[in-house]
Order: C-alpha cells, then structure tokens, then sequence
C-alpha cells in the first residue's frame, strides 16, 4: 500500500505533482487527465516557475495557434504570487512529526466537508473505499499507519475537486509544504487547461515535442 503522506513528501523534495503518481488507468476517469497530461505535468515538474510560464505558453501557441488560451493564462499569472524559494522543502526535517501535523490537518478538513455535506461516517467512507472504523481514525487523528493514496485520487473524483491543497493547509509549521501544493495544483491546472478541446493527435504530438525537449535538456 502507498501512503499520501509518503508520496506527499517525495513530491515536495522532487518538486514532481502528486499527479504523476497516477497510473494511465486510473487518470482516465480523472475529468480532462490522460497519459498525455501527465507526460507534460511530469516533464515540466522541476522548472522555475518563469520557465514553465514560457513552456506552457509555447506549447498552447503550437497546440491552438497564436493566441495562449485565456484559461491557462489565468493559472499562468497567478503563479506570480509565489516566489521560486518559498515552497521548497527544507534539506531536513523529521518525518514523524510531518506526518502528525499532515494527519490532523487532513482529518481536520475532511471533517469540515463531511459534516457540510451533511455525510455519515459510512457514506464518507464508502466513497473513499476504506471502513468506517479507518474514515474514523483519520477524522480525529488516530491513525497509525498512513492515509492509502487512493483516497487521495478518490478525493478529486467522487467530489470534483481540481485543487486540493486546502486540505492540508491547517499543517501549521509547515506552510512551505502547503504552499508547494497550491503551486503543484495551478501547475496542473494549467497543463490541464492548454489541452482542453484539442484533438488526439495533437495531445500526442505535444506529449511528444515536450519529451523530445527535456530529453535535449544538459545535466547539470
């Protein structure tokens, strides 16, 4: 079994999106997410963000035309507001305690939505394919083990979600990890969106263009 808060600290130090961590068969039930998405979403993971602004753009201008897609410049410009240091993982911390502060913000945030929703505790759980007594232990922060990833996946299906940094962002003493989420999630978004309404062979093509380009990239 995979666990969130395994896979949430290697995508913090790696800079990778959570998003890579989903498999062909999976994504496809994930709205407007294929193989090819994921390709340019890992490929373009570990830019500085004024470098990946300049990838996106000329990857839109080649899969559209001239014109950048309105959508993908909103994402693009709210990037701004985050500078290239602030969300980077520190080079030590400990695990344990990353896991507790993830641990109570998550089951903080599900409790907040289950009980908006107005959910029982066998419904949630049903929803996020676990029992009731492991939905619980997440909820008030008892579990031992670790949140599965798919939940994680089942979080953004079942409830529609494109961003899910909110989720942990009662983590406290590590807003940094918060903040790398929030960038991971426009990101994603904007990747997203540039593919919206394009055809297979262009989603291939620019797949294939964005792999030819940082297969070319120097190894520093």
């Amino acid at each position: 079994t995979r666990y969130m808060h395994v896979l949430s600290v290697y995508a913090w130090i790696s800079q990778v999106s959570m998003s890579v961590f989903y498999t062909e068969n999976v994504a496809r039930h994930w709205r407007d997410v294929d193989t090819y998405v994921i390709r340019v979403i890992l490929y373009a993971s570990d830019l500085p963000t004024e470098e990946f602004k300049y990838l996106i753009r000329y990857l839109s201008a080649r899969l559209h035309g001239k014109g950048i897609v309105s959508r993908v410049e909103e994402y693009l410009g709210k990037l701004d507001e985050f500078g290239n240091d602030d969300f980077l993982a520190p080079p030590v911390f400990n695990a344990n305690d990353f896991y507790d502060h993830y641990l109570y913000s998550i089951g903080k945030r599900f409790s907040e939505m289950r009980k908006a929703l107005q959910l029982p505790v066998e419904r949630i759980a049903y929803y996020f394919d676990i029992t009731p007594e492991h939905y619980e232990r997440i909820e008030n922060g008892t579990e031992k083990k670790g949140i599965p990833a798919h939940v994680g996946l089942r979080l953004k299906l079942v409830f529609k979600l494109d961003k899910t940094a909110y989720f942990i962002s009662a983590m406290g003493a590590y807003q940094g990890f918060y903040l790398s989420r929030q960038v991971q999630d426009l990101r994603d978004l904007a990747v997203i969106s540039m593919f919206k309404g394009s055809s297979k062979e262009g989603r291939i093509g620019i797949a294939d263009l964005a792999s030819n380009m940082f297969r070319s990239r120097p190894v520093l």
